[in-house]
């Protein structure tokens, strides 16, 4: 497993901001393929549109191949599966495993990823199953059998979709967890075909082998346009992807949380994204009622990507508890914003000072009493001191110039140094 470490450190404000990417494994902008009952697994780049064989090789005898969550263990978090002898099979990151769960169905080896399940598609009757890794895989529906080729992908969401080339009207066609038909999606121009090796949708393109001809085609809307053939290393057995939604979204947020961290007594807020499209920056922004918010930084985007993008920063946040959310901006300006978070840090000898920005009143205030403090501007000369406060201390900066000042006070002996801005 190869990773990539990039790491970009910006410091304003008492804002640290910190970028890591990884890869390798199952990244989303690819698509993995073998010959069936074949050892070397190949992976085809759509953002380049070249294959390269794969690191890691499959066990003898599979059939099927399928990428999604490790319904075994955190790490790695997204993998590889696959079926031999009728048994489940999943790669630990370092060797496969099998997970004793069997198969009743025998024809049912065409299987897909879909986020908290795996489907598998029987190529004889048209029999849905549906496996989520604590046993063996239930029955979820039969569709029409002699529609072909009989192969099943899903997206993040758990809903599954199966396509149909054999005969006029070609379609790609959506279902719940549950069987329900979701959306139809109406294929144009492809080859006819009732068998291949498999299907997969990446960023808006869908890919496919149909009868030994792997092509691809653009997905506008409800409809599916051909777009020609693709060249691969080998013949498909079965094409896997990471599961994603048919339709990209500008970024798929993984996760955003923060918290305290008791060393640097700053907010810690990190935020996680496996997909970007056209992402310009984030913005992240913070409030003490989740009402009213100001801005605190923008963070460049990774632009296109399709692997694991992470992102931190860090606040020395003016509150007990301070709420956070989280703005994405396109490069055409569009934007989203992402439900916020809280992150609450204790107060025992941490000195506040708020609001900040501040305009004219800066309160000063801690638990245990402000033993002294001072204001100095940025060239170091000191405007304001004290001695001796408790509770919550106003001081009037209405006379101070806008700008950025520096305020160190000292509690219990302990001095602690912060900045603000005045309007």
């Amino acid at each position: 497993m190869k990773s990539k470490l990039l790491i970009a450190l910006l410091v304003s404000f008492n804002i640290v901001f910190i970028k890591l990417s990884y890869g390798q494994l199952p990244a989303t902008n690819f698509f993995y393929y073998a010959s069936t009952g074949a050892s070397q697994m190949y992976n085809y780049n759509t953002t380049t549109g070249i294959s390269t064989l794969n690191t890691i090789s499959l066990p003898a005898g599979n059939i099927g191949l399928a990428v999604n969550n490790n319904f075994f263990a955190a790490t790695p978090a997204m993998t590889y599966y696959t079926i031999v002898g009728s048994n489940f099979y999943y790669y630990n990151g370092s060797t496969w495993i099998n997970t004793g769960h069997t198969l009743s169905d025998a024809f049912a080896v065409n299987i897909g990823g879909a986020g908290p399940y795996i489907y598998c598609y029987s190529g004889f009757g048209g029999q849905v199953y549906r496996y989520n890794g604590t046993g063996p895989p239930v029955l979820v529906t039969t569709l029409a059998s002699g529609q072909g080729p009989y192969d099943v992908t899903g997206d993040a969401s758990g809903n599954f979709f199966v396509m149909k080339t054999n005969a006029a009207p070609m379609s790609l066609k959506k279902y719940s967890s549950t069987g329900v038909l979701l959306a139809t999606y109406t294929m144009t121009g492809f080859p006819p075909g009732n068998a291949g090796g498999g299907f997969a949708f990446i960023n808006g393109k869908l890919y496919a082998d149909i009868s030994g001809v792997t092509v691809w085609g653009t997905i506008s809307g409800t409809n599916i346009t051909y777009g020609g053939p693709l060249t691969l290393s080998t013949s498909s057995g079965d094409l896997a992807n990471w599961p994603l939604p048919i339709v990209p979204l500008p970024i798929e947020l993984v996760s955003f949380s923060g918290k305290y961290d008791q060393e640097t007594r700053m907010n810690v807020i990190e935020w996680t994204t496996s997909v970007e499209v056209n992402n310009d920056y984030f913005s992240v922004e913070f409030s003490e009622n989740g009402v009213e918010w100001n801005w605190l930084v923008n963070v460049p985007g990774a632009g296109n990507s399709n692997q694991l993008e992470n992102y931190s920063i860090q606040h020395d946040a003016p509150f007990k508890t301070t709420y956070y959310r989280l703005k994405q901006t396109d490069i055409d300006g569009a934007y989203k914003y992402y439900d916020p978070i809280t992150v609450t840090r204790p107060l025992d000898d941490q000195i506040l000072i708020y609001p900040n920005p501040a305009s004219s009143v800066l309160n000063i205030s801690s638990a245990q009493g402000i033993d002294s403090y001072q204001i100095y501007d940025e060239a170091g000369k000191t405007l304001m001191k004290s001695t001796n406060n408790t509770g919550v201390h106003q001081v009037d900066i209405s006379s101070l110039q806008p700008g950025i000042y520096l305020f160190s006070g000292s509690t219990n002996g302990e001095t602690q140094h912060l900045r603000f801005i005045k309007n």
